[in-house]
């Protein structure tokens, strides 16, 4: 250890302990907040309302469908309506249908996107909080 540059000693056990303390604490309000935001949604629901504002913060939720595609029925409905070139860019041996390869068909118009319309699924809905600084 040379004197110009002195290592220095780390208390390793009061660095765990601040660590299980610090990770107790994130979880503590970790759940109190999801306790919180899942209340707020549920009065913004009952109340039937997409934004309020306090003295200090504005709050909105929107709810966003996800969508899934059925690969079942969607591999179907292109090998009836793309050609064999078409359909080895995006239909794999294991026959899953490359997302973004479809992507780029439909972008370009080689494929209608309404043509897959029964493939589409919807999944459950999502409810987004968000709260920011009032202006």
């Amino acid at each position: 250890m040379s004197r110009r540059n002195p290592e220095k000693v780390v208390d390793l056990s009061t660095l765990i302990d601040s660590y299980k303390n610090s990770k107790d604490n994130e979880n503590e309000y970790k759940k109190l907040s999801k306790d919180l935001g899942d209340q707020i949604k549920s009065e913004f629901e009952s109340r039937k309302i997409d934004k309020f504002a306090s003295d200090k913060y504005v709050a909105t939720v929107s709810i966003t469908q996800k969508e899934s595609i059925n690969q079942d029925r969607a591999i179907i409905i292109l090998k009836d309506n793309l050609s064999d070139d078409q359909l080895d860019q995006v239909i794999k041996t294991k026959e899953y249908i490359d997302e973004d390869a479809l992507e780029k068909l439909i972008y370009n118009g080689e494929v209608q996107a309404d043509l897959l319309a029964s493939a589409i699924e919807k999944g459950k809905p999502t409810s987004t909080l968000r709260i920011k600084d009032k202006k």
